[in-house]
């Protein structure tokens, strides 16, 4: 039986709901409904609903403070059954502090299978980003996840440090990196290259590293890597924007030619 999700725009109209009754829900709401107040609120009705499976929270330009952010994680935590969960907080000032803290709730989300995490343009620096893996290594029964980073300065390290932890996580299936503009070299690509052949049951990937700052070396490891992943059918790989000679362009698609011909991928969209 397919379970519609029920779509929440104002605040009100969600506090005044039959909270326990909720399964899958849609809550967006934008800067102009919500305020500090207001978040405590949700919070403390979303920790109300003891049923929920089914999340996805998105914030447009709250301006929250981090703590705030954080503190709605901790309230999510009473949801015992949620399975699928996304949040956004894109384009609010979450720091490296807010990420650490607001992750550190994960691990006890014991059921949850697919986590989307969107943290566009939030101020977060490679210690966030380590944080952030440092946490997801304890969320085993992850199948399916997408981070989204992109528009920070993440770095190198931030990166090895997010794949050192997604290195923990046997069974993902389907894993999209959205790292556009992270300030990225090739020891972080290469970070990434060494994490993916690890994921024996990876079917699904997107990979946006574009605008960042990979060389030849860099990129073909990447493309080697994926050439590992021997489950593979969906691929989306973005490399638009980085130091790549044309030499290293043609080897790459090269590469993704030769998966296709393999009959392996259902569906592929490569930009370099």
């Amino acid at each position: 039986m397919i379970q519609l999700t029920e779509q929440f725009k104002s605040l009100e109209n969600f506090l005044n709901s039959n909270l326990s009754s909720h399964i899958s829900i849609n809550i967006s709401i934008s800067r102009n409904q919500i305020d500090e107040e207001g978040l405590s609120s949700l919070g403390s009705a979303l920790a109300q609903c003891s049923n929920l499976q089914n999340l996805t929270l998105e914030h447009y330009l709250v301006q929250m403070k981090s703590e705030s952010a954080s503190k709605l994680v901790s309230d999510l935590t009473n949801c015992a059954k949620i399975q699928k969960m996304a949040l956004d907080f894109s384009s609010n000032p979450i720091y490296d502090d807010g990420l650490k803290d607001l992750s550190s709730h994960l691990y006890k989300f014991a059921n949850l299978e697919t986590l989307a995490l969107k943290f566009y343009s939030t101020q977060i620096y490679e210690d966030g980003a380590i944080s952030l893996g440092q946490n997801l290594a304890k969320c085993t029964n992850l199948k399916n996840l997408t981070i989204k980073l992109n528009n920070n300065q993440i770095q190198d390290n931030g990166l090895l440090g997010l794949c050192s932890g997604l290195l923990n996580i046997p069974n993902i299936s389907s894993l999209k990196l959205i790292l556009g503009n992270t300030f990225i070299r090739s020891n972080g690509a290469m970070g990434i290259s060494s994490t993916l052949p690890n994921f024996s049951k990876l079917i699904d990937l997107t990979l946006n590293i574009s605008v960042n700052f990979i060389d030849d070396e860099g990129a073909i490891s990447l493309s080697s890597a994926i050439r590992q992943c021997k489950q593979l059918r969906f691929l989306e790989l973005d490399l638009w924007n980085n130091t790549l000679s044309s030499e290293s362009a043609r080897k790459i698609w090269k590469i993704m030619n030769q998966i296709l011909k393999a009959k392996r991928l259902i569906k592929k969209l490569i930009a370099i």
